[in-house]
């Protein structure tokens, strides 16, 4: 429905709650969209039919995809605290650099580094003690 009325890029990330229940249809949904963003764990997912991958791989980063282009940002070492929505925070800091430099390296490694300082801490404290 959203390919019939935009020129959008659609986007798609892993839920748990929604792999264990819906595995077949969760793989059609990503499928069908330009750029997936999945934890290392579904692997099944690996070979979507999304353009563009990106691999969540935990505290050592996150794998890039796209044809013939494959790279990885490391995650650096951190002490962690709390990795509630690190992977949330990939996947917003990544298309948000993309948005704005059209630059999957530096977009993924922002993405990667910030995901990083939020698991240092508790919620949203990291960026009040990070600021940009």
């Amino acid at each position: 429905m959203i390919r019939k009325k935009s020129k959008a890029i659609i986007s798609i990330d892993t839920h748990e709650a929604y792999m264990e229940k819906e595995a077949h249809y969760i793989k059609e949904i990503f499928d069908s969209v330009d750029i997936a963003f999945i934890d290392k764990e579904y692997k099944e997912l690996l070979d979507c039919k999304a353009p563009i991958k990106i691999i969540k791989m935990g505290k050592l980063g996150c794998k890039y995809q796209h044809k013939n282009n494959s790279f990885i940002s490391q995650a650096p070492k951190s002490n962690v605290i709390d990795k509630t929505g690190a992977g949330d925070v990939v996947t917003g800091a990544f298309l948000a650099t993309m948005a704005e430099t059209n630059n999957p390296k530096k977009s993924l490694d922002i993405a990667v580094n910030l995901a990083t300082k939020s698991i240092g801490d508790y919620g949203v404290d990291f960026l009040i003690k990070n600021k940009r």
